[in-house]
């Protein structure tokens, strides 16, 4: 039996130590056509595993290894020409410190032990003066630029990758905004790398013939190269939309080859796929692609199916992988918060509580250009926050992707809540009123305790004309707050989209439908009772999702309801079944 590769994207030890393997080979003559190419997509997509495979197709030391490490793989029926012909130089940025006062050393270690390997590795393919090695050695950009005089003297050619080339510089971004900018303009040191390696493909015979790079926006390398202008964006190439990621369709073959092979699973293809799909699927790279096959993110794919052969064919404890922690650096970045709900606040929260935005793509963008919010909502994009997606009439828009993604959102707006009002929730209550209903289906207090804060929390003042998404918003700011469940909005459900979904996430026995229905102060009694009734309609119409009622019955726990309308910022109506 082939070993599951979760966390594992060295190409050559996939393909040598029987690892299930997903072929994604084809796309390589497609990368081919440009000289330097780079590709961003969110984390744990498998660009590193692509970007090696690349790397040992193209490196001229495993010429002899080509047909065993690529047999029965698309590209073996067709190798292009200039496969095992260079030297490949691989730079590898995760491992660059993030700490603002040592990141330009630790990045100076980086490019010199990557030189170093690639030295010692091509013995042999050039001569050079050991004494100028040693002297150009003490600096990483003097000894990037001896590197590449060398090559050239040699006339060799080389191949320069760089995974995660905006890795360390996000993360700083995330809390030192001008160290971030003193190593990406002028002459920082970031910007200076790059502008050497540019310099290694302007020359007659340059050395540097071609290069990849991999990363997640293109904001750090729009800052560094004003806008990297020799190089072609294949990120948003429809061609190569299923390049990285897994398939629906990869995903069902690769569960029915271990559902074969180890004989443990309790559920079908299909059963396995429909619990997947809300939590890993659902990614879209290109706006023509939106209508097609959707991508699952390949990392949390991959720890789904090891925790399930692992736990003999029951779902895994926890959805989401522990690797795949909530990031909230990664958006207090995008938007600093705000005094009260000001521009980008409100965005997020708009964003977070439809589940979709309509907005053009920008394709490049440097910090400066943060404080337009169209290029926040496409940073969003390019970090795997929206994805493409098709509205109720098939055209693109953008798009939560999933449950994963959509949890981030709402830690996020925990925090802007809590930065915008000042609310004490008596935490033991609230203990005991989640345990209350996680284990004895008593939903009622714990929504009429949340209700009440909303009320002693709220002021026509502060959030008048967007009553009902500060209402929806308060009440999922909590209600996402405790480890026993993933609390979702608009989660689809019988060809509908439900307010609140509380799903178990643990060992808890209830989950919970929740219609939100909101009036004026000033409403009167019928019109309460009128979208009390329309809520109780709606929330029998989802809990009959075939779906859900699956996702209930594979992990033993009760389905309940609840319709909750409020008038103004008091709780009007609950009802509970």
């Amino acid at each position: 039996m082939k070993k599951i590769p979760y966390g594992v994207s060295d190409f050559k030890v996939v393909r040598k130590e029987n690892y299930y393997f997903v072929d994604h080979s084809w796309a390589i003559p497609i990368v081919e056509q440009d000289r330097y190419v780079f590709l961003l997509r969110p984390r744990r997509f498998g660009k590193s595993l692509f970007l090696n495979m690349l790397a040992t197709y193209y490196d001229v030391l495993e010429k002899d290894n080509f047909d065993s490490l690529f047999s029965g793989l698309a590209i073996a029926h067709d190798p292009t020409s200039i496969h095992s012909s260079y030297l490949v130089l691989k730079f590898n940025f995760s491992d660059v410190g993030c700490n603002s006062n040592n990141v330009q050393p630790s990045f100076n270690d980086s490019v010199i032990n990557t030189i170093d390997e690639f030295i010692k590795t091509y013995t042999g393919f050039f001569d050079y003066d050991e004494s100028d090695r040693i002297r150009n050695r003490e600096r990483s950009d003097a000894y990037l630029k001896w590197l590449i005089k060398v090559i050239h003297i040699a006339h060799q050619r080389m191949y320069v990758m760089i995974d995660e080339y905006d890795n360390f510089a996000n993360t700083i971004l995330s809390y030192d905004e001008k160290g971030y900018t003193d190593m990406t303009h002028a002459d920082g040191f970031f910007r200076l790398f790059f502008n050497i390696l540019k310099a290694g493909t302007t020359m007659n015979d340059a050395p540097i013939d071609r290069m990849f790079i991999t990363g997640v926006s293109p904001l750090c390398l729009s800052d560094v190269t004003s806008g990297f202008n020799i190089g072609s964006n294949y990120s948003l190439d429809f061609r190569l939309n299923s390049a990285i990621g897994f398939s629906e369709t990869e995903v069902r073959n690769m569960l029915a080859y271990y559902e074969h092979e180890t004989g443990v699973f309790k559920h079908s293809v299909d059963e396995l796929v429909g619990i997947m799909k809300p939590y890993y699927d659902s990614n879209c790279f290109a706006v023509e692609c939106v209508n097609d096959e959707r991508m699952f993110n390949s990392d949390m794919a991959l720890y789904f199916l090891k925790e399930y052969v692992r736990k003999n064919g029951s779902l895994p404890d926890q959805m989401i992988d522990t690797n795949i922690s909530t990031d909230y650096n990664k958006m207090k970045m995008l938007v600093r918060f705000e005094r009260r709900f000001e521009q980008k606040s409100r965005l997020l929260q708009k964003i977070t509580l439809q589940g979709w935005w309509r907005s053009e793509l920008v394709r490049e963008f440097s910090l400066g250009d943060l404080l337009k919010p169209s290029n926040v909502v496409s940073l969003l994009y390019y970090m795997g926050l929206l994805s493409w997606g098709p509205d109720e009439r098939g055209r693109a828009v953008f798009v939560i992707p999933n449950e994963v993604v959509r949890q981030q959102y709402y830690h996020y707006m925990t925090e802007c809540y809590a930065h915008t009002i000042d609310w004490q929730p008596d935490v033991a209550v609230l203990d005991e009123l989640w345990s209350g209903f996680a284990y004895d289906g008593d939903c009622e207090a714990l929504l009429a305790y949340l209700a009440s804060l909303v009320k002693e929390n709220s002021s026509v003042r502060d959030f008048g004309p967007e009553g009902e998404a500060f209402v929806k918003g308060f009440m999922l700011s909590h209600l996402c707050r405790t480890s026993s469940y993933y609390a979702q909005s608009e989660r689809e459900a019988s060809k509908g989209y439900m307010d609140i979904f509380l799903e178990p996430r643990t060992d808890v026995d209830h989950g919970v439908i929740i219609e939100l229905k909101y009036c004026k102060a000033s409403a009167p009694d019928s019109e309460v009772k009128s979208l009390l009734d329309d809520a109780v309609s709606q929330a029998d119409r989802y809990a009959v999702d075939h779906s859900l009622l699956s996702r209930a019955a594979a992990r033993n726990w009760t389905l309940h309801r609840a319709a909750m309308v409020f008038r103004g910022w008091s709780l009007a109506e609950l009802k509970v079944w």
